[in-house]
């Protein structure tokens, strides 16, 4: 810190009087790891290391001996310990339940704490089969639904085998409609009205997901029971040289 006395100064012909104060933009400071005196720039830096070196040594000191080995700037929780396997996270995660058990008791958590069964459904809840979407077929189809709308508003490139399709329905003379939305609950690739045909053009590995599958047999189900017909031709089966003759007998 720099200490100054008052003094006076002489401006625009004027004398000014200057009291006593305390400036300086530097503090002078010895680092706790190597004793060493350095001097931290700014009133109100935090810094206490003199480097980063001595930071990293003092934060790795601080974290518990389970945990260590890690980057330094990052703790690694996924080693493989947990409280099935480990007494010592077993340890901690009892004492972090009782902490907030206490938190609870003594009004500084707000609310009421849930038990183990309600924190076990919430979790369910989150995954895959259990999440609300897959329970409740009203959601997952008002869901699809609102995607189909919003798709269709922003629009989206279309792929290459789907332009293939086009092009080889273009060549044989036939009328249909590209990504044409049936009561906003399926798009399909080309929909020929006459013949209330659809065509698909299924990509091969996003259409042999379990969940794909699952989505591709509700519309296949849905496309028959309201009077449609469909078909569906893989991404394989579009690049093959033979793919005209097989669009030419569904039609």
């Amino acid at each position: 810190m720099q200490h100054i006395r008052e003094y006076t100064r002489t401006r625009n012909g004027r004398t000014q009087i200057v009291k006593a104060s305390v400036r300086g933009t530097s503090r002078n400071l010895v680092c706790p790891v190597c004793g060493i005196a350095f001097v931290a720039k700014g009133l109100r830096t935090r810094r206490k290391f003199c480097s980063r070196a001595c930071y990293i040594v003092d934060w790795k000191g601080r974290i518990p001996g389970w945990n260590k080995g890690g980057h330094p700037r990052q703790r690694v929780w996924n080693k493989g310990l947990t409280k099935e396997n480990n007494s010592i996270v077993l340890q901690y995660s009892l004492s972090m339940a009782k902490r907030v058990r206490e938190q609870f008791a003594s009004g500084e958590r707000k609310g009421t704490p849930k038990s183990p069964e309600t924190r076990h459904k919430m979790a369910l809840g989150k995954m895959g089969d259990k999440n609300p979407m897959r329970i409740y077929p009203h959601l997952r189809e008002k869901s699809r639904e609102v995607a189909i709308r919003v798709t269709l508003k922003m629009g989206w490139k279309s792929t290459n085998i789907e332009r293939k399709l086009w092009e080889e329905l273009d060549r044989l003379g036939v009328t249909y409609l590209k990504n044409h939305s049936l009561r906003h609950y399926t798009i399909p690739d080309a929909y020929i009205t006459a013949t209330k045909t659809c065509i698909y053009a299924d990509g091969d590995y996003w259409h042999n997901l379990p969940n794909w599958k699952e989505r591709d047999a509700r519309v296949n189900a849905w496309l028959v029971e309201n009077g449609y017909r469909y078909f569906r031709f893989w991404e394989h089966e579009i690049l093959a040289p033979d793919f005209p003759t097989k669009l030419k007998m569904i039609l």
